[in-house]
């Protein structure tokens, strides 16, 4: 091997563990880094910030009667919605028969929720699919 390819395959050597990185893009998912998805966590997360807000899911008059504040929100779970007969609000190992979850996805009756903001993300759907599929667990 002449001195120049030497250096050059020395230099390669070298520098060949800085490809690792930090494995940021290469580390468990997201999901997996902030732990199993829990009614808190979708309380903090999503309906305390994005639904239980003024003069919708919160206060002594909340939007459809449905308090979605924090304290309440295990309420909904096999609870039957008042706005579809028939169908329960969260029907725990059932996304597809959720209310809430047709509501968010927009496939429910009326407007998609939450009406006035950005639609919840695809990430946060899924974390409220993710939940009731889990059989809602409330701890």
């Amino acid at each position: 091997m002449r001195p120049r390819e030497s250096m050059a395959a020395l230099l390669m050597l070298a520098l060949l563990p800085a490809c690792g990185g930090d494995d940021s893009s290469l580390g468990p998912a997201e999901e997996e880094e902030r732990g199993p998805v829990t009614l808190a966590r979708l309380a903090t997360e999503i309906f305390t910030p994005k639904c239980a807000t003024s003069g919708c899911h919160a206060g002594a008059a909340p939007a459809a009667a449905l308090s979605l504040e924090a304290d309440r929100l295990a309420e909904m779970i096999d609870a039957a919605s008042n706005q579809e007969e028939g169908a329960k609000l969260i029907d725990p190992g059932n996304p597809d028969g959720s209310y809430i979850i047709r509501k968010v996805k927009g496939t429910g009756g009326g407007k998609q929720m939450p009406i006035g903001m950005d639609p919840l993300t695809p990430e946060e759907i899924q974390m409220i699919v993710d939940w009731v599929a889990a059989g809602a667990p409330t701890s």
